[in-house]
């Protein structure tokens, strides 16, 4: 079943079973997939925030550049699940097992999970951020007597630090991937002492 660029929002598909499945582009706000069967069925550039999935079973399924803002997923057994650059911010995981997760590129801030239950979850480098806020961690600087002197401290890191970005960059460039140079670029102008690689400069 393929469906394609279609407003469901508000539909209640509670208790479906669906295998081989894909949705593109389709508007799911608010609906109701509890109790729900979902086996290799694609999610894409769908929007499915404030989305109800108490208690379903979702094995082998993608979602990869959606939006499930706020969504509940409650008791949901979530297994090789890959979402892709997608929106997970204050999505709700009660009681939830996960299982092979891959969750590289989405945006997991606010995200409410139990910390043991995600254990295993493959992130990439770039959503540390993410995650710290997840376990409730604080980032502070280090106290010291003079800012000149933690900058000089980290001086080195932050040359060492621009090397690696360049090299990032000039791997995305030549296999044609534009996902590290955003997130490089992020990075690059966080650091002000440091300077930017040669493509951003």
């Amino acid at each position: 079943m393929l469906c394609r660029n279609r407003n469901a929002a508000n539909v209640n598909w509670s208790g479906a079973r669906n295998t081989d499945a894909e949705f593109h582009r389709t508007r799911l706000t608010g609906c109701n997939l509890s109790g729900t069967n979902l086996r290799n069925v694609r999610f894409y550039r769908c929007k499915l925030d404030v989305s109800l999935f108490h208690e379903p079973q979702l094995t082998g399924c993608q979602f990869q550049e959606c939006d499930l803002w706020e969504a509940d997923f409650k008791s949901t057994s979530l297994k090789r699940v890959i979402s892709r650059d997608y929106d997970l911010r204050n999505t709700r995981y009660p009681s939830t097992s996960f299982f092979e997760i891959d969750s590289q590129g989405s945006r997991l801030a606010s995200m409410r999970a139990d910390t043991n239950e995600v254990q295993g979850t493959l992130v990439d480098p770039f959503q540390v951020a993410d995650i710290v806020s997840m376990l409730g961690l604080v980032v502070e600087r280090l106290p010291t007597e003079s800012l000149n002197e933690y900058n000089t401290d980290i001086s080195y890191y932050l040359r060492e630090k621009a090397r690696l970005l360049n090299r990032i960059v000039m791997l995305s460039d030549n296999n044609g991937d534009p996902t590290y140079r955003r997130a490089t670029y992020s990075l690059c102008i966080n650091c002000k002492s440091t300077p930017l690689p040669k493509a951003f400069s």
